[in-house]
């Protein structure tokens, strides 16, 4: 059985999956607490690898040489990570920075030898294979906005063809920049909805504050904007009325065009995904969407499959 080994790195945790190529299905899964830094992160992620490759040799698989990685950060897909600055802010201590704009060396200092890796921005690795794991007809040569909130605010749009392999990205995706008017002022959606945004308005976490009902009673404000930031994302994008924080980083014309003709959303990410604040979400989203909602489970399986998908498709390595 030939297999891959796919990683979805998180700011807090980070997953290991053995992936089988035919049927993407997960072999085995295994989550690890992410350790952080510039000395520290290169290494945390070469033993993964490492024992991930001696876990695929002792059960006797056919072990391709690319690894797959989802990892958070503004890059493009290609044969290097070139990222933008103040991004992949997740993979560094608060005191450190990136001062190369190409981190390839630094993320594979420590890989073992012969090994090659595929890199993609994580909300877009659990946007396809979100859409692998719950495909339908509805799908088929649709084009889908991906809404990922967990730790930061993840985001993809993706034009379906024919299957659920068929897949191309619209834009890079990203809608954590997007500007979203809160009580009067413009702010970054990120700002909102997500578990950063949460924790600066609540001082608790988003699953504390789904599950214990006087912290869920005490910020119905904050649950209201949450929800209120990602109907606004939708319709921004579907009246081409989207702005950036930043103007480098707007969507150009043509993209927008196409970005607003999409007719299904995926609600994705951790917050997304589970918990009272997820179904909030969900029903807020399926009220503008006339239902055409699909809340997606397992994140970080799908980011997973996803990894490794798009790798299949591009077929690029960094080394």
């Amino acid at each position: 059985m030939r297999v891959s080994i796919a990683l979805d790195v998180g700011g807090t945790k980070t997953t290991v999956g053995l992936i089988e190529h035919t049927k993407k299905n997960i072999l085995k899964k295994t989550t690890h607490r992410t350790v952080t830094g510039r000395a520290s992160f290169p290494l945390f992620i070469g033993d993964l690898i490492k024992t991930a490759l001696k876990t695929a040799q002792d059960e006797g698989y056919s072990l391709s040489s690319r690894v797959c990685v989802a990892l958070p950060g503004n890059f493009p897909m290609g044969p290097y990570i070139r990222i933008k600055k103040g991004s992949a802010r997740q993979l560094i201590h608060e005191n450190e920075e990136f001062h190369e704009l190409n981190i390839t060396p630094w993320l594979t200092e420590a890989f073992p030898k012969r090994v090659s890796l595929f890199a993609i921005n994580d909300a877009m690795a659990q946007a396809v294979g979100g859409v692998y794991t719950t495909w339908c007809d509805d799908y088929a040569n649709k084009v889908m906005l991906y809404i990922g909130p967990g730790t930061g605010l993840g985001g993809a749009i993706l034009q379906m063809g024919d299957d659920r392999e068929d897949v191309a990205l619209i834009t890079d995706g990203h809608i954590y920049d997007v500007m979203v008017d809160s009580h009067g002022h413009q702010c970054m959606a990120e700002d909102i909805l997500s578990g950063r945004g949460i924790f600066n308005r609540t001082g608790v976490v988003a699953k504390a504050l789904s599950e214990c009902d006087d912290y869920w009673n005490h910020n119905q404000g904050v649950i209201d904007d949450c929800a209120d930031c990602a109907v606004q994302i939708v319709m921004n994008i579907k009246q081409k009325t989207i702005q950036k924080k930043c103007f480098k980083n707007n969507w150009s014309p043509s993209d927008i065009a196409l970005a607003a003709t999409f007719e299904h959303v995926l609600l994705g990410g951790s917050i997304g995904t589970k918990g009272r604040l997820g179904r909030v979400l969900n029903q807020h989203l399926s009220n503008v969407m006339d239902g055409r909602v699909t809340q997606l489970k397992d994140p970080d399986g799908n980011a997973l499959i996803g990894a490794v998908l798009m790798g299949e498709i591009h077929g690029q390595t960094l080394r």
